[in-house]
C-alpha cells in the first residue's frame, strides 16, 4: 500500500510518500521526502534515493511483536501506521529545524540510531535497561490517545 500525505512542520506543510510491503510486521514502511532542504548524507538519516531512515528495522520488528500480544491486528496496524507517520515527521522536522537555524552536523543531544549493524549494541542495551518495555508502553498510549482524537473530529 502507497500513498502521501502533507505533513505540518513548523510553518510548513510537507509531502512525505509512505510505502508498506505486504510483510509490514518485517519491514517498516518506506518513507520519502523531497523537500529541497533535507540534508542528503547518512548522518541526517536521508540517503540520496530520497529515503528518510525513520527507524531501526530491528526495533521496528521486535516493537510490533511486543504490541500484538495486547493489541487486535487492527489495533497494530493503526498503531504501526500512527508510528510510521510520527516519526517520519519528526525526523523531517529535524531537517527543517536544522535548515533554519544553520546546524551543519546532527545534534547529539537529538536521539537517533546508530547506522547498520552498529545500531545493534544500541538496541541490545535499551532492552536490558527496560527502555523498550517503557517505549512500547508509551507508543501504545500515543496511538491510542491519537485514535481518540481521530475520531472526536469524525464526529
Amino acid at each position: 500500500m502507497s500513498f502521501e500525505g502533507d505533513i505540518p512542520v513548523g510553518d510548513l506543510c510537507v509531502r512525505l510518500s509512505f510505502s508498506s510491503r505486504q510483510d509490514w510486521r518485517k519491514y517498516s514502511p518506506a518513507v520519502y521526502c523531497d523537500a529541497p532542504w533535507i540534508k542528503r548524507e547518512i548522518q541526517w538519516h536521508a540517503p540520496s534515493d530520497g529515503s528518510m531512515c525513520w527507524v531501526f528495522e530491528p526495533y521496528w520488528c521486535a516493537m510490533l511483536k511486543e504490541c500484538s500480544s495486547v493489541l487486535t491486528e487492527s489495533e497494530l496496524r493503526e498503531m504501526a501506521a500512527y508510528w510510521c507517520v510520527a516519526g517520519a515527521a519528526d525526523l523531517v522536522g529535524k531537517h527543517h529545524l536544522a535548515d533554519a537555524h544553520g546546524i551543519k552536523d546532527w545534534p547529539k543531544e537529538w536521539d537517533d540510531w546508530a547506522h547498520g549493524d552498529e545500531a545493534l549494541p544500541q538496541f541490545a542495551n535499551m532492552k536490558a535497561s527496560g527502555e523498550f518495555k517503557r517505549n512500547a508502553q508509551e507508543l501504545k498510549k500515543k496511538a491510542r490517545a491519537s485514535k481518540l482524537l481521530a475520531n472526536a473530529a469524525y464526529n
